[in-house]
């Protein structure tokens, strides 16, 4: 799970700019002064908030679809020795820890110039992204460091690691059974038989479902 500033859209955990517009028409139509400043005191918590907890957001991002989509190959690789791991909403949930900073849900797609978001819990900044990634249709796990508090602050910490090549890339792993999660392992539509070979020996060393391909680029039958 990576950080929510490795995620490779800047506008993660971001606030909309129709939530900003929100908060000052509230402002301008406050009665009197000091519920103006109280309304312009808040928001700026708030987006500070947002902008301190978003280095402390890890994320695990899956896509919801019954079939396999092939864009979604093109978008998200172009190694060609790459799998894809199929689970269902239920089991993905069931494999998760039960902490309180684990959370997991469907990401809401808006119009950052005009929506605003839904609550003022700052979890919503995560959860939410611009419309234009909406063909994404994500399923969200979050490990929102901020609520690893008391006796899980350490557990968070335990299950959180740096890159030995990069100490400034922070990942969150916590511990699942990966056979439980993976239904299915999927070939990358272009790799060749001695990937396949690999994955296979992979699979059976670590018990889990043998590979299949891709029927992208199946031949038809005449």
């Amino acid at each position: 799970m990576a950080s929510a500033e490795r995620l490779g859209d800047p506008f993660e955990g971001t606030v909309p700019e129709g939530e900003i517009n929100r908060w000052k028409q509230m402002a301008a139509n406050a009665k009197i002064e000091t519920e103006r400043k109280n309304i312009e005191h808040n928001r700026k918590i708030l987006s500070n908030s947002a902008h301190l907890f978003r280095e402390g957001y890890f994320v695990s991002c899956w896509h919801l679809n019954q079939n396999e989509n092939y864009a979604m190959w093109d978008i998200f690789t172009n190694n060609l020795e790459s799998v894809a791991i199929k689970t269902t909403y239920e089991n993905l949930g069931n494999s998760l820890p039960s902490f309180p900073y684990m959370f997991m849900g469907l990401v809401r797609y808006i119009d950052y110039k005009y929506e605003k978001l839904d609550s003022m819990n700052v979890l919503d900044y995560i959860m939410h992204k611009r419309i234009g990634h909406e063909y994404e249709r994500e399923v969200r796990v979050v490990a929102s460091r901020s609520n690893a508090i008391g006796e899980f602050e350490k557990m968070f910490m335990d299950d959180t690691f740096c890159r030995e090549d990069d100490q400034d890339f922070i990942i969150h792993a916590p511990k699942i059974d990966p056979s439980n999660l993976i239904k299915e392992i999927i070939l990358h539509p272009e790799s060749d038989s001695c990937f396949e070979t690999k994955v296979v020996e992979f699979c059976k060393n670590y018990k889990l479902v043998p590979p299949e391909k891709s029927n992208r680029n199946q031949q038809p039958i005449l």
